[in-house]
């Protein structure tokens, strides 16, 4: 598997999210993969989310693979200033699910970075967006929103597929989190799954 994820602690009231996939499978995949959590867990200000991206894309290109990138999210969640501040190197967007007037509004943090390892870097942009209390923020790799139905229908192109966000983003992270698990498994079908699938999620809790 290439995929990773890992949530670190920054202080009381803030926290790091890390969710990425490392491109191929195997033992290249699985090197990365280990270069990039310790290249993050590494990072002494875990705030200066450019730095970290940089960082990282230094230390792939720096492993002399021709083939290996990885694609990352990297966020930062204040619960103080109700707010996570992010940079999304061209992962499936992740999406924040918030309250509103008869029901819940889908709200995607869209790729604002390349490719993190194999091309030149492109001016690395921080976005922040507003957090509200019993928001839930889903961040998975593409094996999700990829997954196939018999009929070739991505599962992230479907009404189902937001029913479901917004049907369950009343439940705690865990229950949320089996959710679309079983959704994903349930759309899939017999075949065997064609990618990893990974995701976390946040429940942003008075």
């Amino acid at each position: 598997s290439g995929d990773y994820y890992t949530v670190l602690p920054i202080n009381e009231t803030k926290t790091l999210l890390l969710l990425g996939d490392v491109s191929g499978k195997g033992l290249a995949a699985a090197l990365v993969m280990g270069i990039v959590i310790n290249t993050v867990k590494n990072i002494k200000n875990k705030e200066d989310l450019p730095t970290m991206i940089r960082a990282v894309d230094r230390a792939i290109k720096g492993m002399k693979f021709d083939d290996k990138y990885t694609v990352m999210f990297v966020g930062v969640v204040d619960t103080e200033s109700m707010t996570i501040t992010y940079i999304n190197a061209s992962m499936s967007d992740p999406i924040i699910i918030t309250k509103a007037p008869g029901g819940f509004n889908l709200k995607p943090l869209e790729s604002n970075c390349s490719l993190v390892g194999i091309i030149e870097l492109d001016d690395v942009k921080v976005e922040t967006r507003k957090l509200f209390y019993d928001d839930m923020i889903l961040i998975a790799t593409d094996g999700v929103s990829e997954v196939m139905n018999d009929e070739g229908i991505e599962l992230g192109d479907t009404e189902l597929f937001k029913q479901t966000l917004q049907n369950s983003a009343f439940k705690s992270a865990q229950h949320f989190v089996n959710d679309i698990s079983d959704l994903v498994l349930d759309y899939n079908g017999d075949k065997k799954l064609r990618d990893d699938v990974t995701m976390l999620a946040v429940k942003i809790e008075r």
